[in-house]
């Protein structure tokens, strides 16, 4: 987005919906059918590596069920995170231009909190871009090498 679609951005960020217009609905749309296909493909992808292994001989059992809850240790940090998050940013404006320089930095203290977590996630993301592109889209790509020759 460019700089100048700041409110909006901010608005995505702060969960404010009504911040956001029909274009940015459309391309937060789209990126989210792009990354359940993408999901899609990574699943079928590695079914036939699986298969592959089981036509050659190898035992590949699949993990039985599991009737294990997700760790609540995870979920009641996430929900505690959330509580301060809306907490540093009730009254925040959406608008940067618009913010005391207090407000600011609890803005900015809200949006670190989770950082760590999400952080692991961009480097999963940019696996998945890249392994997307043909050679010839890569070659400038700082993060991937392409058309290596001897």
């Amino acid at each position: 987005m460019a700089d100048d679609e700041g409110p909006v951005r901010h608005g995505l960020e702060l969960g404010d919906i009504n911040a956001t217009d029909d274009e940015v609905r459309a391309t937060v749309q789209s990126y989210n059918y792009e990354d359940c296909t993408s999901t899609i493909a990574l699943r079928d992808w590695l079914e036939d590596r699986r298969q592959e292994l089981v036509d050659a001989g190898t035992y590949m059992p699949r993990p039985l069920p599991s009737d294990q809850e997700p760790s609540e240790a995870l979920t009641e940090r996430q929900a505690a995170a959330q509580a301060l998050i809306e907490r540093l940013t009730a009254g925040v404006p959406a608008d940067v231009e618009e913010r005391t320089d207090e407000q600011h930095a609890r803005w900015i203290l809200a949006n670190i909190l989770d950082w760590h977590r999400r952080e692991g996630k961009a480097a999963w993301w940019k696996y998945f871009r890249l392994s997307g592109q043909i050679p010839e889209e890569l070659i400038d790509e700082r993060a991937a090498l392409s058309q290596l020759t001897l």
